[in-house]
């Protein structure tokens, strides 16, 4: 089994170890300045699930692109 480490728990990081896993033949750690708390109840911090509300906020400001 090879063991692979992940430096970083954002979008990418979390794909990354959930593909490995699936492949199987990994042990996967991944690494983060956050607790896996603060992964599951925090914010979300990936722009793409922010897009649609950062675009009603620059609309409403007159910045609609």
């Amino acid at each position: 089994m090879r063991r692979i480490a992940i430096a970083g728990a954002g979008q990418a990081g979390l794909q990354l170890a959930l593909g490995l896993l699936a492949a199987g033949g990994y042990e996967v750690t991944v690494v983060s300045a956050r607790t896996p708390g603060q992964l599951r109840g925090g914010p979300v911090l990936s722009t793409q699930a922010m897009f649609g509300p950062a675009l009603r906020i620059e609309r409403a400001a007159g910045l609609d692109l």
